[in-house]
């Protein structure tokens, strides 16, 4: 089982300490009965975090740890390889997707392996999401700042 991480993300290098758990900004996703179902967070051993972080990198992305930066060397071919699982690896899945589009989402093309990113503290991503983001926005060098275990 992976383990859950929240990830603080910005397009400038950030204090890793700039990000309090109390801090309001991420109240409005860690509130009673949201839809993503997180609970509360807690302080993580960093190392650990961002050793998973890099093991979840896709093809055309890169987890720097001595930099603590993402650099996305190849946006293309991380939106090739998503392309074809989401469309090769459904075919046989059609039910599947009408019964439940959100959980095929997560399990056929996402691959969501509990990393969430919190980006330029404004905006909740799961990892994928955050990568076709950063693609779309032609990010190349992504700075790490907080890091969080989280329940759900």
């Amino acid at each position: 089982m992976n383990n859950k991480f929240l990830i603080q993300i910005a397009t400038s290098p950030i204090d890793p300490n700039d990000l309090k758990v109390n801090d309001w900004k991420l109240d409005k996703f860690f509130f009673e009965q949201n839809p993503w179902g997180l609970g509360r967070i807690e302080d993580v051993d960093r190392k650990e975090a961002l050793n998973e972080l890099k093991d979840e990198m896709p093809n055309g992305c890169a987890l720097d740890p001595g930099s603590e930066t993402i650099n996305i060397l190849n946006g293309l071919e991380y939106v090739k390889e998503t392309v074809e699982r989401m469309f090769f690896n459904s075919i046989d899945k059609v039910n599947e997707i009408f019964d439940s589009p959100f959980y095929w989402w997560k399990r056929t093309v996402c691959l969501f392996g509990d990393i969430l990113i919190y980006f330029e503290n404004e905006e909740l991503f799961t990892l994928p999401e955050f990568l076709f983001y950063a693609i779309e926005n032609h990010f190349q060098k992504l700075y790490i700042g907080t890091v969080y275990k989280y329940d759900y």
